[in-house]
């Protein structure tokens, strides 16, 4: 047996290659996220990225392929991006979720949710039942709350009201208008305008430096998107039976261990007693292999 895991980000994409029992290779690629539209993208993309380790442990086409890749969570991205894999030829059977449910999987626990802060946000939960829960990850317009993108658009709304006075004083002023090629407010104001969500949660370090040095608009940020983290985590609670313990994994740069909001997050539910908070990161990839293997192993 040959199969593919792939988790697929909007900032890098990792795909394992393993057997029945053991990983085999893994491979680093650039973004991946789905958007409508741009399966034939994605899944060239993912061919490329996967063809030649195939073809090094001579095997032309893996038995199965699992991809979770961001912007997927909806039936309709996954079918396209998964009838886009077909053409590819890259594997006998493909299967096409969400990076939120390969996280999930990852964790290992049959009853657990993934906390996901990164660019964007949302939690995935599944109780006893095998019922999975989805809260959040609707987009920055309408959700994304502790996200990057909320830390970064926090960070420029407290710079305008400093620099007006309508707010109190900031290090992230000077921080940030050092950070925007041009001179001066002006330039972060014109930025701002054309900035891309990901380009605003690139502020969060900005952010992040400000909070470790004490200044309090930046801490006051940080922990209201810890806060919003927690609120989204709590919100799946009434679908968990009162008397399960529930395990909790952290996923996305914002909540890595040396990132700015998982000690944050961990404060905050630290009153939940139901809650078991898994140490570190988990790894969706091998989730996604983990998926893989079940497909290629179906009848």
């Amino acid at each position: 047996m040959i199969a593919i895991g792939l988790d697929a980000g909007g900032s890098k994409t990792t795909a394992v290659i393993g057997d029945g029992t053991s990983e085999m290779k893994r491979i680093a690629g650039t973004m991946g996220a789905m958007r409508p539209g741009l399966g034939v993208a994605v899944a060239a993309a993912i061919a490329d990225m996967v063809r030649g380790p195939l073809v090094a442990l001579g095997v032309r086409q893996a038995d199965a392929l699992v991809v979770g890749a961001a912007g997927a969570g909806r039936t309709e991205e996954q079918v396209e991006l998964r009838d886009a894999l077909w053409g590819e030829r890259i594997a006998k059977r493909v299967r096409v979720t969400s990076d939120a449910e390969i996280a999930l999987e990852a964790l290992g626990r049959p009853i657990g949710i993934i906390l996901i802060s990164g660019t964007g946000s949302m939690v995935l939960g599944r109780n006893a039942a095998g019922v999975v829960i989805r809260r959040g990850g609707y987009g920055w317009q309408m959700s994304d709350e502790g996200s990057g993108y909320a830390v970064g658009r926090a960070a420029l709304r407290a710079v305008g009201q400093a620099y007006d006075g309508r707010g109190p004083k900031t290090a992230l002023l000077d921080l940030i208008v050092k950070k925007i090629p041009g001179s001066g407010i002006e330039a972060v104001i014109r930025w701002s305008t054309i900035a891309r969500p990901f380009d605003i949660a690139a502020l969060v370090p900005l952010v992040a430096q400000a909070a470790r040095e004490g200044d309090k608009v930046a801490m006051a940020i940080l922990d209201e998107a810890g806060a919003d983290l927690a609120a989204l985590v709590r919100s799946l609670l009434p679908s968990f039976d009162a008397n399960e313990t529930i395990a909790v994994g952290y996923l996305g740069g914002l909540l890595t261990e040396d990132g700015p909001l998982a000690d944050r997050v961990t404060e905050s539910l630290r009153n939940e007693p139901r809650l078991e908070i898994i140490p570190g990161t988990v790894d969706p990839a091998s989730g996604a292999l983990a998926m893989s293997r079940r497909l290629a192993e179906q009848e």
